[in-house]
């Protein structure tokens, strides 16, 4: 495999967004409500990246994996403000190009954030999977991820009901 994986800059944030909008839009096709779908389209998810990689919070990492300089993958984990993560890192974001799933690529943005949360002397980590996503709750428990608590996440645009998967201890995740 020739990915390489490097941390994301503000000079990213339009090229995160476009993969984030191009996989988001695909896999909730069949999950999220139409409102939901029309209104984080590109433009929204541009926002959203600008601001985060020009704000980093504490513990963040986004984590880009490019295949010869392409952009096929991104991950993104910081600090939660959850309490159903229990005081666990949260994994934001995991985004693979569909046309190159299957690679390894998603397996290894969570292994780098693991990497990165031990580093900032994070032991546990956790992130939540819309009720439906199967693909991704089956990804993650073959990575060693266990169920935690079932929530509904009230969001501005869509109440969906979710999922919370964790790693308590990194070891297994990082490989």
């Amino acid at each position: 495999m020739s990915i390489t994986l490097r941390p994301g800059g503000p000079a990213d944030a339009d090229a995160v967004a476009a993969l984030h909008n191009r996989v988001w839009q695909v896999a909730f096709a069949e999950l999220a409500p139409p409102e939901a779908l029309a209104k984080l389209d590109l433009n929204s998810r541009q926002a959203k990246w600008r601001r985060v990689l020009a704000e980093p919070v504490p513990d963040q990492l986004v984590l880009l994996a490019e295949d010869k300089g392409v952009l096929v993958g991104m991950a993104a984990t910081g600090a939660s403000d959850d309490p159903a993560f229990g005081g666990r890192a949260e994994i934001h974001s995991v985004y693979v190009d569909l046309g190159q799933q299957g690679r390894g690529i998603g397996e290894s943005l969570l292994r780098g954030l693991a990497r990165h949360l031990r580093s900032v002397g994070r032991d546990a980590a956790a992130l939540d999977v819309v009720e439906g996503n199967t693909g991704a709750a089956r990804f993650y428990q073959r990575l060693g991820a266990r169920e935690i608590a079932r929530t509904i996440d009230p969001g501005p645009i869509w109440k969906s009901n979710n999922v919370i998967y964790a790693w308590d201890g990194l070891d297994g995740l990082i490989g």
